[in-house]
């Protein structure tokens, strides 16, 4: 999904797609959208942040350095924005959010409903695009053997956010630890880390920028009893 997908769906046609969501969905679209304006504060958003930097070495190669534009306490508190639109049991995740959303959507069996499904179904699409995905630099994990390499290959962004997000920053998972602990080079597995966390962000702005669409809509507001 591009940035022009935003436009797939014009939010002028709201009123005729979508019924007012009750006061839970609408607390949690709520939601979503303050904690996506608290993840993109990050200078982790501004253009170009990461970047890979070749320095020449004597022998005529080059060393890459990995270059972020945040530090350790400052990536927790990132993870802190980012694991309650990512994580599955969050109040505003990002994944439930968008289910329930289509549901009432689907309900509503307004003219332009099956529209809005349609761009619901897309952006869900690009979600799982995104978790399958491997970042950028993503790290390699090897299994050697006697004489060869059994497995080598990259690791998707699911599996990176997962080992941070439930070991290293929120809670002790020994295994994800050690995964983390292991790999070769922890520098290019946290600059992986926050290459998944900005591809997953593009996705959260997208649904953020049609959630903030749907609370501003005045014939979807609350109806006073």
């Amino acid at each position: 999904m591009t940035d022009n997908d935003k436009d797939a769906f014009a939010v002028s046609k709201l009123p005729a797609a979508l019924t007012a969501p009750d006061l839970e969905l609408r607390a949690k679209l709520e939601r979503f959208v303050h904690l996506t304006r608290g993840l993109t504060q990050s200078p982790l958003f501004r253009p170009g942040a990461l970047n890979l930097r070749c320095i020449p070495r004597d022998d005529g190669l080059f060393d890459i350095e990995c270059v972020v534009p945040i530090n350790e306490f400052e990536m927790r508190g990132l993870l802190t924005y980012f694991r309650q639109l990512w994580q599955h049991g969050e109040f505003a995740q990002f994944g439930a959010l968008r289910g329930r959303l289509r549901r009432q959507v689907e309900l509503s069996g307004l003219p332009a409903s099956a529209e809005l499904v349609g761009w619901l179904d897309s952006i869900g699409r690009a979600d799982g695009d995104a978790r399958r995905a491997y970042p950028d630099f993503a790290v390699l994990e090897a299994e050697v053997g006697e004489s060869e390499v059994l497995r080598d290959e990259a690791v998707r962004a699911e599996r990176i956010l997962d080992d941070w997000v439930n070991s290293e920053v929120f809670h002790s998972d020994a295994e994800k630890n050690a995964r983390i602990d292991w790999a070769g080079d922890p520098e290019a597995y946290r600059f992986a880390l926050l290459a998944a966390v900005q591809d997953m962000t593009k996705v959260y702005v997208l649904f953020a920028q049609m959630a903030k669409a749907i609370l501003d809509e005045p014939t979807l507001a609350p109806v006073e009893s």
